[in-house]
């Protein structure tokens, strides 16, 4: 289990969110069925709780103080950049 700050949660999302859209080509709904949690615990597909868990792992794994520029290379590095 990790603990995150908000700007590292946000950094998380914002990883994992690019990520989705790029493999999904942004479809809202999908994003929102995948991720619900049911009543067993797990997430709808079970994959994206490992690709929510591998970005927060990422995030954690960095140790650069967080500076907007550093950040949005990161992103752009991690998953192709897509606005």
């Amino acid at each position: 289990m990790y603990n995150l700050n908000e700007r590292e949660a946000f950094i998380a999302m914002t990883l994992f969110l690019r990520e989705f859209y790029r493999t999904t080509s942004g479809h809202m709904a999908m994003l929102i069925t995948d991720t619900e949690i049911e009543t067993d615990g797990l997430t709808h597909d079970p994959a994206v709780w490992g690709d929510w868990l591998k970005y927060v792992a990422q995030v954690k794994a960095q140790s650069v103080p967080y500076d907007p520029e550093v950040w949005e290379k990161y992103l752009s590095d991690q998953v192709g950049g897509e606005d």
